[in-house]
């Protein structure tokens, strides 16, 4: 079992984790941003173009990364694959787990499901 520490260190080095990766897209993105202001002070001509085309796909990678690892995307992923789970465990073993009957409105009161989502008693 794990104590307090432990869980304590595991929690400091996940957060430790997201601010390394978000310094690193700050630093990537200040020397795109720097690098290409410069190609295009010194070199006039259309060909930094290719560069600053061809960076710009390294940025949203780099983007998109930190997104779905660090971001909302992470938490819409594990979302989605609780969602699938259930449905498994569903489809696998009739099982219908208690919080898929129960949700929330908009003015955020409880909406009762019956065994069809369709059905809803408010309580």
């Amino acid at each position: 079992m794990m104590d307090e520490q432990d869980l304590e260190k595991k929690i400091r080095a996940r957060v430790r984790q997201r601010i390394e990766a978000r310094k690193e897209v700050i630093i990537h993105l200040t020397a795109f941003i720097l690098v290409n202001i410069g190609l295009w002070i010194v070199f006039p001509q259309p060909w930094p173009l290719i560069v600053t085309l061809g960076w710009t796909i390294g940025i949203v990678a780099h983007g998109l990364e930190y997104w779905n690892k660090h971001g909302p995307g992470a938490d819409r992923l594990e979302a989605l694959i609780q969602q699938e789970i259930a449905r498994e465990r569903e489809r696998l073993y009739g099982e219908k787990r208690k919080n898929d009957l129960v949700g929330l409105d908009d003015d955020g009161e409880f909406i009762y499901y019956e065994d069809d989502p369709d059905q809803v008693q408010r309580n």
